[in-house]
């Protein structure tokens, strides 16, 4: 293997890295926050037995593998989400990579690609686990994705969206969940299209669909679905040219 190689996989080993612990750093400030604890006070513990974790307990992704998901005290089996958030983050890191490096995405390109699934990823998987999530960094990506258009009218745009979302649009006239309407804002900020941003709606109305349905053959008792999670897979999709809509244009 060539000098060049070497430093090309430490590069994707790195990013992976970074996005795995850019994960599971900003999962335990999302959800500390949902309940109101501090994330600079207090260690981790198991949610099962309450041990304290050990350092090797807290690496991203590895832990979990190490330990089996299982907590290495009580044996009771810990919640995937974290490492579906920290593995799914080091992969959208590594894509990010080979985008640099493959494709020459320039740096301020290569931020804001980070920039968007960091703040969605998240923000899907603390709908997912604790169905709430901040809207705080929605607003602010929604923001900077417009601010970077240079736009001023496409600027005031999203910031009238935003204005109404928080402060016009009552829990009554909701046709969405609380936050979805505020994801829907940050796609159409990040996107600039009316299509793409249907598009992901359309998608996510599909994929909780299938899902209903699943529960439904499964006869399981029917609970509600987080739609911030399949929001950020319809734009995934809608971005690709994967949907009804783009198909039948």
């Amino acid at each position: 293997m060539s000098s060049l190689n070497v430093y090309i996989v430490a590069l994707y080993i790195l990013a992976f890295i970074l996005g795995a612990s850019m994960g599971s750093f900003l999962l335990v400030i999302v959800r500390r926050g949902l309940k109101g604890e501090s994330w600079v006070k207090g260690r981790s513990v198991c949610e099962s037995c309450g041990k304290e974790l050990e350092w090797w307990e807290l690496i991203p992704t590895i832990s979990y593998l190490v330990l089996r998901g299982k907590c290495s005290k009580c044996k009771v089996k810990i919640d995937e989400s974290h490492f579906i958030c920290e593995t799914y983050l080091g992969l959208v890191y590594m894509i990010g990579a080979y985008l640099m490096i493959a494709e020459s995405l320039t740096v301020s390109n290569l931020i804001m690609f980070l920039l968007i699934h960091t703040i969605l990823w998240i923000t899907a998987i603390s709908d997912w686990i604790d169905q709430a999530i901040k809207v705080l960094p929605v607003y602010v990506l929604s923001a900077v994705a417009a601010i970077s258009t240079l736009n001023i009218y496409f600027i005031l745009t999203i910031l009238a969206l935003i204005l109404m979302s928080e402060f016009l649009i009552t829990d009554n006239m909701r046709w969405l969940g609380a936050g979805d309407i505020d994801i829907l804002i940050a796609i159409y900020a990040i996107t600039q299209s009316t299509l793409i941003t249907f598009e992901a709606l359309v998608n996510a109305s599909i994929f909780g669909i299938i899902l209903y349905s699943i529960d439904l053959l499964k006869k399981e008792k029917q609970s509600a679905i987080p739609f911030v999670p399949l929001l950020y897979f319809g734009y995934i999709f809608a971005s690709l040219g994967i949907g009804l809509l783009q198909w039948r244009l």
